[in-house]
């Protein structure tokens, strides 16, 4: 977006018609306001989107800090996790990767035990 301001008052048009739903990214979009001719107000929402890490998305699904750090000492020393461990923080992991560590769409997930609606969301 930032590389060619003039996109996001072209594409007011888009929003305006009703049919479509228009979704812009540009980390850098705060920086050229000035440059751009119409600013849209009233047709867009700005949002700053921070991802959890790991480490969160376990204490969102409940998992106390000494398991945590448990892990966290096992990887420092270079001990294997036991099996068990390992398929557990295996599968949340590859959750925590098809949530993307949005804080909302994690809490969706934990709320409802399944990914039903996790892609609308996202």
């Amino acid at each position: 977006m930032q590389e060619c301001v003039s996109v996001v008052t072209s594409l007011k048009s888009f929003r305006e018609d009703g049919r479509y739903d228009v979704i812009c990214s540009g980390s850098l979009m705060g920086i050229n306001y000035k440059k751009i001719e119409s600013n849209s107000v009233g047709n867009k929402e700005d949002y700053i989107l921070h991802s959890m890490d790991f480490e969160e998305f376990l204490w969102a699904k409940g998992y106390k800090e000494d398991v945590i750090d448990d892990m966290l000492n096992s990887m420092i020393k270079l001990e294997p996790l036991s099996a068990a461990m390992y398929d557990v923080m295996l599968e949340n992991f590859r959750e925590y990767m098809i949530t993307g560590g949005m804080p909302a769409i994690v809490s969706n997930f934990i709320e409802n035990k399944n990914f039903s609606g996790v892609l609308k969301m996202q």
